[in-house]
């Protein structure tokens, strides 16, 4: 999983990046939520979270 932030409106999104993480299905409500507000907001700067090990 990566998570991704738009640093307009500081909302966290959390993309599935393994097979097992999208069949799962957990994390399709991020993925309809960020293609959404990508749609309404053209103009928002999205960039992937550094995570900590």
């Amino acid at each position: 999983m990566r998570k991704l932030r738009c640093l307009v409106h500081n909302y966290t999104f959390r993309i599935p990046i393994t097979d097992e993480e999208f069949i799962s299905g957990e994390l399709h409500e991020d993925i309809e939520r960020i293609q959404a507000h990508i749609e309404e907001n053209h103009n928002c700067k999205i960039k992937e979270v550094k995570q900590r090990e």
